[in-house]
């Protein structure tokens, strides 16, 4: 397993979501995925004392010479006598394909759960503060269904939705289909309105 996935370079999250990369799939490598190796940290007196006495009289001479970009060259060869971090060997960081894909989907899973969860908490807040004015929403839906027009008619089957949620979520919900069947029998010759009624209806 690669090191640094739980903290994603700019280049690495570009490369993840270019190649559109499950990102469900990349956490679960991530969670096996060791850190980055820190930088060894020694000082330049120190890495330059690991020059030969004729390596740093070459780079005096180049300098010397102005030779340009030479403290990129003379950094670069400082880093190679210093040497880099060893790689991390612990086998833990193992993963095998089958088990990326087991993590990655109870790691969808559980965010898809959440996801619904919050709808669903989202939905009653909505529900409990629609509540207070149901009363009000009735009116309101007469109001609309007077004006017989086919927005008007839209506007009531909207409200009358959210009636019918709100008494579904009070166990009420044989109280509103009384009212609505009432609706229906007090307009009987009312096609278009009739139609919207009978769709609030079978909403389940």
């Amino acid at each position: 397993m690669p090191a640094g996935l739980k903290d994603l370079s700019a280049a690495l999250a570009a490369f993840v979501q270019f190649f559109a990369l499950d990102p469900y799939l990349v956490e679960a490598g991530a969670q096996a995925s060791p850190p980055h190796p820190a930088a060894p940290s020694i000082p330049v007196e120190e890495a330059l004392a690991r020059l030969s006495a004729g390596e740093r009289d070459a780079f005096l001479l180049r300098l010397a010479r102005g030779e340009p970009h030479l403290s990129l060259t003379l950094n670069r060869r400082l880093q190679e006598l210093v040497g880099k971090p060893k790689a991390h060997s612990n086998s833990d960081a193992r993963r095998t394909w089958g088990e990326l894909q087991a993590i990655a989907t109870g790691l969808r899973e559980g965010a898809e759960q959440r996801k619904r969860e919050a709808a669903e908490a989202k939905r009653i807040q909505e529900l409990e503060a629609f509540a207070p004015r149901a009363a009000e929403a009735w009116r309101e839906v007469d109001t609309l269904i007077q004006r017989k027009t086919a927005r008007a008619y839209d506007e009531a089957t909207s409200l009358l939705l959210r009636l019918r949620d709100l008494a579904a979520y009070r166990n009420q919900l044989t109280d509103f289909q009384t009212r609505l069947a009432e609706l229906q029998a007090q307009y009987p010759k009312r096609p278009s309105l009739l139609e919207r009624l009978r769709r609030v209806a079978q909403v389940k």
